[in-house]
Protein backbone atom coordinates (compact mmCIF):
# COMPACT_ATOMS: atom_id res chain seq x y z
CA UNK A 1 0.00 0.00 0.00
CA UNK A 2 1.45 3.30 -0.98
CA UNK A 3 2.30 5.89 1.70
CA UNK A 4 -0.56 7.92 2.71
CA UNK A 5 -0.40 11.89 3.59
CA UNK A 6 -0.24 12.42 7.38
CA UNK A 7 -3.35 14.79 6.29
CA UNK A 8 -5.37 12.21 4.51
CA UNK A 9 -8.56 11.21 6.86
CA UNK A 10 -8.96 8.05 7.26
CA UNK A 11 -11.34 5.63 9.07
CA UNK A 12 -11.88 2.17 9.64
CA UNK A 13 -8.60 1.45 10.74
CA UNK A 14 -7.35 2.70 7.73
CA UNK A 15 -9.38 0.98 5.76
CA UNK A 16 -11.33 3.59 4.05
CA UNK A 17 -9.53 7.28 2.92
CA UNK A 18 -11.28 10.41 2.09
CA UNK A 19 -9.82 12.60 -0.58
CA UNK A 20 -10.92 15.17 -2.59
CA UNK A 21 -9.84 15.49 -6.57
CA UNK A 22 -8.35 18.06 -8.49
CA UNK A 23 -10.86 20.42 -8.90
CA UNK A 24 -13.49 18.85 -6.86
CA UNK A 25 -15.50 20.58 -3.98
CA UNK A 26 -16.88 17.31 -3.15
CA UNK A 27 -14.83 14.32 -0.94
CA UNK A 28 -14.12 10.65 -2.78
CA UNK A 29 -14.02 7.98 -0.97
CA UNK A 30 -11.48 4.67 -1.25
CA UNK A 31 -10.93 1.18 0.10
CA UNK A 32 -10.60 -2.16 -1.24
CA UNK A 33 -12.56 -4.95 -1.21
CA UNK A 34 -11.82 -8.39 -3.05
CA UNK A 35 -8.33 -7.29 -3.48
CA UNK A 36 -10.96 -4.42 -6.03
CA UNK A 37 -9.96 -0.78 -5.65
CA UNK A 38 -13.58 0.80 -5.46
CA UNK A 39 -13.62 4.81 -5.23
CA UNK A 40 -16.94 6.35 -4.77
CA UNK A 41 -18.13 10.01 -4.25
CA UNK A 42 -19.24 10.84 -0.99
CA UNK A 43 -21.45 13.11 -2.43
CA UNK A 44 -20.61 15.69 0.28
CA UNK A 45 -18.88 18.92 0.60
CA UNK A 46 -18.20 19.37 4.19
CA UNK A 47 -15.56 16.47 6.08
CA UNK A 48 -17.56 15.46 8.70
CA UNK A 49 -20.47 14.89 6.45
CA UNK A 50 -18.21 12.86 3.91
CA UNK A 51 -16.77 10.94 7.05
CA UNK A 52 -20.34 9.89 8.25
CA UNK A 53 -21.21 8.92 4.33
CA UNK A 54 -18.33 6.85 3.85
CA UNK A 55 -18.49 4.82 6.90
CA UNK A 56 -22.62 4.27 5.73
CA UNK A 57 -21.08 3.83 2.19
CA UNK A 58 -18.43 1.18 3.29
CA UNK A 59 -20.83 -0.56 5.24
CA UNK A 60 -23.23 -1.50 2.75
CA UNK A 61 -20.70 -2.77 0.24
CA UNK A 62 -19.16 -5.34 3.18
CA UNK A 63 -22.86 -6.07 4.11
CA UNK A 64 -23.34 -7.13 0.44
CA UNK A 65 -19.53 -8.66 0.08
CA UNK A 66 -20.91 -11.09 3.36
CA UNK A 67 -24.27 -11.93 2.31
CA UNK A 68 -23.17 -12.72 -1.33
CA UNK A 69 -24.73 -10.04 -3.01
CA UNK A 70 -22.99 -8.39 -5.83
CA UNK A 71 -20.50 -5.96 -4.63
CA UNK A 72 -19.60 -4.30 -7.80
CA UNK A 73 -21.46 -5.08 -10.78
CA UNK A 74 -23.51 -3.48 -13.26
CA UNK A 75 -23.99 -6.82 -15.73
CA UNK A 76 -27.90 -7.36 -16.04
CA UNK A 77 -26.78 -11.05 -15.76
CA UNK A 78 -25.33 -10.50 -11.93
CA UNK A 79 -28.84 -8.70 -11.14
CA UNK A 80 -30.91 -11.18 -12.94
CA UNK A 81 -29.47 -14.41 -11.12
CA UNK A 82 -29.27 -12.42 -7.65
CA UNK A 83 -33.33 -11.45 -8.50
CA UNK A 84 -33.76 -15.64 -8.95
CA UNK A 85 -31.93 -16.12 -5.85
CA UNK A 86 -34.23 -16.62 -2.64
CA UNK A 87 -31.56 -15.84 -0.30
CA UNK A 88 -31.78 -12.55 -1.23
CA UNK A 89 -34.86 -12.15 -0.87
CA UNK A 90 -34.65 -13.37 2.39
CA UNK A 91 -31.80 -10.85 3.13
CA UNK A 92 -33.89 -8.32 1.88
CA UNK A 93 -36.54 -8.85 4.13
CA UNK A 94 -34.62 -9.01 7.16
CA UNK A 95 -32.80 -5.63 6.03
CA UNK A 96 -36.64 -3.99 5.53
CA UNK A 97 -37.55 -5.48 9.13
CA UNK A 98 -34.40 -4.14 10.78
CA UNK A 99 -34.85 -0.71 9.07
CA UNK A 100 -38.61 -0.65 10.61
CA UNK A 101 -37.52 -1.40 13.70
CA UNK A 102 -34.58 0.79 13.84
CA UNK A 103 -37.54 3.73 12.74
CA UNK A 104 -39.90 2.82 15.07
CA UNK A 105 -37.14 2.71 18.08
CA UNK A 106 -35.91 6.20 16.82
CA UNK A 107 -39.59 7.72 16.95
CA UNK A 108 -39.91 6.26 20.45
CA UNK A 109 -36.64 8.27 21.22
CA UNK A 110 -37.97 11.03 19.54
CA UNK A 111 -41.24 11.19 21.37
Amino acid sequence: MPKLNPNTPTLMDGEVRLFKRKHSKVWQIAFTLDGRQVRVSSKKRILNDAVAAAREIYLDYRFRQKNGLPVISKRFADVAALCRDPAYWRAALEVFELAKTLEADTSILAS
